[in-house]
């Protein structure tokens, strides 16, 4: 069985945690929300590509490219 790995990213002042999830068989990479417990909690996942896509120049996004260009060199 292997271990999937969530690096944490980016934390918003209202709590919710960003992180990267890298599935180490197949390399795909994710990024995972958490919202905090008072919007719900729910975690949501969505592919990299579809999440910068998506994101604009949000906090959030911004650390996600950053955390990228440091994996990728």
């Amino acid at each position: 069985m292997t271990t999937i790995k969530d690096d944490p990213i980016f934390r918003s002042p209202n709590g919710d945690d960003w992180l990267i999830r890298t599935d180490p068989e197949t390399s795909k990479m994710s990024v995972v929300h958490r919202p905090n417990a008072s919007s719900g909690g729910q975690e949501s996942v969505m592919p990299v590509d579809e999440f910068l896509e998506r994101g604009g120049h949000s906090p959030e996004v911004e650390m996600v490219r950053k955390a990228l260009q440091a994996t990728r060199g």
